[in-house]
């Protein structure tokens, strides 16, 4: 018995390094995002062509039991791949609808501001994705938690900024 029960925090231990060394996407002890792996998500949950893409910003709060968190990244694509994004049809052009602008930069009656609170651009030139996750599609500014994707595409700069939270 006493054999089992020593080899059980080695086998725990282990567990925990192959979630992190064979997981497709992993962090670091401090939440911030490696470069490959952000270029990486930002691909995978949006299709943009993101190779070569240098990141300005990636990190990740997601965590604990019901995994919440929130995970900002900013990519400037390489020359030429801003056509990945603005040939997607996914992507739509700006401005924003209200309810979305609202939720993201704030305005009356709302104080959430999370791409503001995030140093996440809204730009005047570009196009944006948003892919609501939460079951039941009630309306932004009315819902119980947020579970959405929102990721926006400064043409002027080439920067893809990736947002996503879980409530």
């Amino acid at each position: 018995m006493k054999r089992i029960l020593s080899f059980l925090p080695i086998v725990l231990i282990a567990l925990t390094l192959c979630g992190c060394v064979f997981g497709k996407y992993c962090k670091n002890a401090d939440g911030t995002i490696p470069e490959a792996t952000a270029r990486r998500y930002v691909h995978d949950h949006t299709g943009v062509d993101t190779t070569g893409a240098a990141a300005v910003k990636a990190f990740d709060t997601h965590g604990g039991f019901h995994g919440d968190g929130e995970t900002v990244i900013g990519l400037v694509l390489a020359e030429g791949a801003e056509t990945s994004v603005t040939e997607n049809e996914r992507f739509l052009p700006l401005p924003l609808d209200g309810e979305l602008e609202t939720v993201m930069y704030g305005g009356k009656g709302c104080g959430y501001e999370f791409a503001k609170k995030h140093g996440i651009p809204l730009p005047e030139n570009g196009c944006y994705y948003f892919k609501n996750r939460q079951d039941g599609g009630e309306s932004l500014l009315t819902a119980y938690s947020f579970n959405f994707t929102y990721a926006v595409f400064d043409s002027d700069s080439r920067t893809l900024w990736y947002y996503e939270i879980d409530t």
